[in-house]
């Protein structure tokens, strides 16, 4: 059985180097690939999934996803997810291009009970609009 069928197979897999060193590998959770995002002109748009970065408290999991602009909230146990928050677009400064862009958060540090997400921004990267949100893990709140 192949390292990634093993786990995606729901299986925990124990690595060894030789050496000493000993890890285990064990999916938590298996977001979808990708979402339907219908438009027009484009019926059957999806949008893909992109999660990036990770913050452990107690028995959550919060994972941004940098192309859905949101984080998911992760019970470690059942695997189960849910949104926690979604940031809405910032805007484009540029002069160029349309007038918001696509919110990215890419990373997520636990401080006391509230996450730091970092934004970045989509293209054409306006000047100045990369942020740090404070989101409240009770509430969602950003």
């Amino acid at each position: 059985m192949g390292i990634l069928c093993g786990v995606l197979g729901g299986a925990t897999v124990d690595l060894d180097n030789g050496g000493g060193d000993k890890m285990s590998i064990k999916l938590v959770v298996d977001f979808p690939d990708y979402v339907p995002e219908p438009r027009p002109g484009l019926p059957n748009g999806v949008r893909q999934s992109n999660p990036f970065g990770l913050a452990i408290h107690g028995d959550q999991l919060y994972v941004p996803d940098a192309s859905a602009n949101t984080v998911h909230a992760v019970d470690i146990e059942s695997g189960t997810f849910s949104i926690l928050t979604t940031f809405g677009p910032l805007p484009n400064n540029r002069g160029f291009g349309p007038p918001v862009v696509e919110a990215v958060p890419d990373s997520v540090r636990l401080v006391g009970k509230q996450l730091l997400v970092t934004l970045l921004t989509g293209f054409p990267f306006p000047i100045g609009n990369a942020q740090v949100r404070a989101v409240d893990i009770a509430t969602g709140t950003n």
